[in-house]
Order: structure tokens, then sequence, then C-alpha cells
């Protein structure tokens, strides 16, 4: 593992080098945001067997989700069942650092964060944090608040 960070930018860059190949199938998953695109990530997972969740306060459909959790006390409770939690929420007042710390001490420490969705979902200095001290596994981002140099 390589850590590159200069704390007071908050510019950081985490590589983990893995020999392995990790198997998708069963294993599981919370998508937080189950609107379109979150759908259609679960329906694209389906082929991999994986137990599929949902997170979304204003979803109607269960479909193709096993299970759809719809406030953020019992998404807590819950956390700890996930090998992956992907994250497709948009850019609003009640979705600005849903995942601090509080969220990320809920999950498996060996799970991963992906987040397709908005940066502003995401507290930077609490995934910081939660990656350096090993509370989870990796985190995939592809935004930034700001953009750590090459």
């Amino acid at each position: 593992k390589r850590l590159h960070n200069n704390p007071n930018n908050r510019h950081f860059k985490i590589q983990r080098h893995y020999n392995m190949i990790t198997e998708l199938l069963g294993k599981s998953v919370l998508i937080m945001g189950a609107g379109n695109i979150g759908t259609a990530i679960a329906y694209r997972l389906w082929g991999f067997e994986m137990k599929i969740d949902g997170y979304d306060p204003y979803c109607e459909e269960k479909r193709p989700y096993n299970r759809i959790i719809r406030n953020r006390k019992e998404l807590l409770s819950h956390l700890n069942e996930y090998d992956y939690v992907i994250s497709t929420m948009p850019d609003n007042n009640q979705t600005k650092n849903f995942v601090n710390r509080e969220f990320l001490e809920n999950m498996k420490s060996v799970s991963v964060i992906i987040n397709v969705g908005r940066r502003a979902v995401i507290d930077e200095n609490d995934l910081y944090r939660a990656l350096k001290s090993k509370k989870i596994d990796g985190a995939v981002l592809d935004i930034f608040e700001k953009f750590p140099n090459p």
C-alpha cells in the first residue's frame, strides 16, 4: 500500500496493489440512490449473483433490489452486511457529507466504497482517516473536491 497525502490542501491518493482477483459472485452490495442510475447498476450486478440492496428514501419500487432501506438509522444498522457500497446519490442538502465518520465506522473492515455520484456526498477528510486507519478496505472515487496532482 502506498499513501500520498497533503493534509493541508486535502489532496490524497491511496493506492493498494493486490496480487489477487476479487470474485463478485455471492458478495453483497448496497446501492445508495436507487433511481435510474442505481437501478441500471443493480441489473448489471445481478449477473454476478450478488445480494443487492438499495438505499433511497423516495424509491417506490423494490425490483431489482432484495431490500430497499429508506432511512439513515436503518441504513447505519445494516452497513456491516455489505462488501461494496456504491453511491449514485445527487448533491443536495440531505446528501451533503452523507458518508461521514459515523457511516464509515459502521462499514465492514473489508468493504469498499465506490462513488459515481456527486463529490459532496463523501466527507473526504473522514474517508481519508478511515482508509489510513484501515476501517474500510478501499475507495473508488471518480471525483474529488480538489483533484490530486498526478
